[in-house]
C-alpha cells in the first residue's frame, strides 16, 4: 500500500491519502452509490471529509448514529455538508411535538394500568403482559413495517409457555394491546410516554425527502432497519461507510447494515494508521481473516502484544467487570477513572440498594418499579436488558453496595488527564484509543452459536483500541498458542 500523493483538490490544506482512500473518493466523485467497508483506525472520517471536499458544488448531508460522531463531523466538514443524527432530523420535523412525553418512562406495571390489563393471560401476570407490549411496540418502531403484527412479539419471552395454544393466545392479546399503546403514544395531546425511536418511526412513515444531493451515512453497521430504509428511499447519491465487525448494538435494534447494503460500487479501507502489525494480527485472528483480506497494521508503528502491569486503559466486557477492574487497580494504588456512565452507575446502585430494602427511589430507570423482583423480571425483556449488569453487581456485592458505590463515585470524579488508568466497557471505548490497553478477564467464548458474532465483535473493538501495547493475558477468549 503506497503512501500517496498529496491531495491537490484540498482547498485549505494538503492531505496525503492512501491508494484505497483515493479509490473510494474517485468512485464517490463519479456519482456512484457506494459502500465503504472500513476496518478500525483506517481513516474513515478523513476519507469522508475528502469526499465532502471534492463535492463542494453539491449539497451534502452527513448522518451518524450517535451525537458524538455528528458533532465531531460538524467541526471538521465543509459548510456545504450538514451534519446530523437521524433522530435529530426526525426531532426537528416531528419529535419536538412530543417533548413532554419524552421525559416520562413506562414499565410493565404502568403499561398494564394504562391499557387496563387486569387479568392473567395464559398464566402471565398483567405486568408481564405489559412488558411484552412495550417490547412489541419497540420492535415495530425499529422495523420498516407499516403496522404492528404478531411477528413483532418477542417470542423468546414466551419460552416458558409449553402450550402452542397459550403462546398464540398471548400473541393475540399482546398485538391488540400494542396497537392500542401505539395510538396512545402518537396522540401528541396524550400523556403517554414516548421514546426517541417512536418519533423516528412516525417520521419515517411520512416518507420524508431529505434536502441533499449526496448523503454520507457514517457508522452504518449500527443502523436499525427504519434508519436504513429512510436513507435508501432518498433521491440522492448515497455513500455508506462502516465496519461490519464493529456492530455491537444488536441488543438495541441494529442489524449490521454493512452486510445488507447493496450498492453499485464498493471500496475497502484496510490500512490502519492507529497500530502496528502485531495488534492487527490479533484482530485478524479474532475475525478469522488473513493479511490479504483483513486489517493491515502500519509498519512504522512497533506495536507489541505483551503483559502490561500499568496499562493506560482496561477494557471490560461488562459494567460488573469494570467495577471488578476498578477494585483491582485501586488495590494496586493506581488512580482510576470511570469516565463512561460511572455517575449513573453509582446512582443506580444506591437506588438498587434502597429498593431491596423497600425504600423509595428516584433514578428514572428504577423509579417506576415497586419492588426489586419487578426489576429482575424486567431485565429479562429486550427493553430491560441494559439492567442485567446492575443485577449482577447487586447479586455479587449485596451488603457491600454502599462501599462499592463510594468507590465508583470517587472514580467518576477522577479527571482522565490526572488518572493512571481509564476503566471502561467495550461500548464506552468504541471510537477511542490509548497507547497501552489491557483486556479484562470477563470476555468469554460463547457456546451458543447465536452469540458468537456478537462476542467476536466485542473482542475486535476492544483489541483495536490499542496503539502501541496490547495485554491479552487475562483474556481467555484469545488463544495465542
Amino acid at each position: 500500500m503506497s503512501n500517496l500523493k498529496l491531495a491537490s483538490h484540498q482547498s485549505k490544506s494538503s492531505i496525503s491519502f492512501t491508494d484505497e482512500q483515493r479509490h473510494a473518493m474517485d468512485l464517490a466523485k463519479a456519482g456512484h452509490d457506494l459502500k465503504i467497508n472500513a476496518f478500525a483506525g483506517t481513516g474513515k472520517t478523513t476519507t469522508l471529509k475528502g469526499i465532502a471536499d471534492i463535492m463542494s458544488d453539491k449539497r451534502g448531508l452527513y448522518v451518524a448514529f450517535n451525537k458524538a460522531n455528528s458533532d465531531d463531523a460538524a467541526s471538521r466538514f465543509p459548510s456545504h455538508v450538514e451534519c446530523r443524527t437521524a433522530h435529530s432530523l426526525a426531532y426537528r420535523k416531528i419529535g419536538f411535538l412530543y417533548q413532554d412525553q419524552l421525559k416520562k418512562r413506562l414499565n410493565g406495571t404502568k403499561t398494564a394500568e394504562l391499557l387496563n390489563i387486569n387479568g392473567k393471560v395464559a398464566g402471565m401476570t398483567p405486568a408481564s403482559i405489559g412488558y411484552l407490549v412495550m417490547d412489541t411496540v419497540q420492535r415495530y418502531a425499529q422495523s420498516t413495517d407499516q403496522k404492528i403484527e404478531a411477528k413483532h412479539v418477542p417470542v423468546d419471552q414466551l419460552s416458558k409457555l409449553e402450550s402452542l395454544i397459550d403462546k398464540n393466545a398471548v400473541k393475540t392479546e399482546v398485538v391488540r394491546y400494542a396497537n392500542k399503546l401505539w395510538l396512545m403514544k402518537m396522540n401528541k395531546d396524550s400523556r403517554t410516554p414516548v421514546s426517541h425511536d417512536d418519533y423516528l418511526k412516525l417520521w419515517s412513515l411520512t416518507q420524508p425527502a431529505l434536502d441533499a444531493d449526496f448523503i454520507l451515512f457514517d457508522e452504518a453497521q449500527d443502523a436499525n432497519p427504519v434508519m436504513l430504509a429512510l436513507i435508501a428511499q432518498q433521491n440522492a447519491q448515497k455513500i455508506y461507510v462502516g465496519d461490519r465487525y464493529q456492530q455491537i448494538y444488536a441488543w438495541r435494534g441494529a442489524v449490521n447494515a454493512m452486510k445488507q447494503i447493496d450498492t453499485e460500487r464498493e471500496a475497502s479501507l484496510q490500512q490502519s494508521f492507529r497500530f502496528g502489525p502485531a495488534v492487527a494480527d490479533v484482530a485478524n485472528q479474532i475475525l478469522g481473516l488473513n493479511g490479504e483480506t483483513g486489517l493491515k497494521g502500519l509498519s512504522s508503528i512497533q506495536s507489541q502484544v505483551q503483559g502490561e502491569s500499568e496499562p493506560d486503559a482496561v477494557i471490560c466486557r461488562s459494567n460488573s467487570g469494570a467495577v471488578s477492574a476498578l477494585i483491582q487497580q485501586m488495590a494496586a494504588k493506581r488512580k482510576a477513572c470511570l469516565p463512561k456512565g460511572a455517575a449513573e452507575m453509582a446512582h443506580l446502585l444506591e437506588d438498587a440498594h434502597r429498593l431491596r430494602l423497600g425504600q423509595p427511589v428516584v433514578t428514572p430507570e428504577l423509579a417506576l418499579f415497586n419492588s426489586w423482583p419487578e426489576v429482575v423480571e424486567y431485565a429479562e425483556t429486550s427493553q430491560g436488558a441494559s439492567l442485567k449488569p446492575l443485577i449482577t453487581l447487586v447479586n455479587d456485592y449485596k451488603s457491600s453496595l454502599p462501599l462499592l458505590t463510594k468507590l465508583i463515585w470517587q472514580a467518576s470524579k477522577q479527571p482522565p488527564e490526572h488518572s493512571d488508568v481509564v476503566i471502561t466497557t467495550t461500548h464506552g471505548a468504541k471510537g477511542r484509543e490509548w497507547n497501552s490497553v489491557q483486556l479484562y478477564s470477563d470476555f468469554f467464548k460463547p457456546h451458543n452459536p447465536a452469540q458468537i458474532e456478537a462476542e467476536r465483535n466485542l473482542l475486535y473493538v476492544a483489541v483495536t483500541r490499542a496503539k502501541q501495547k496490547l495485554d491479552i493475558k487475562q483474556c481467555p477468549s484469545i488463544n495465542r498458542n
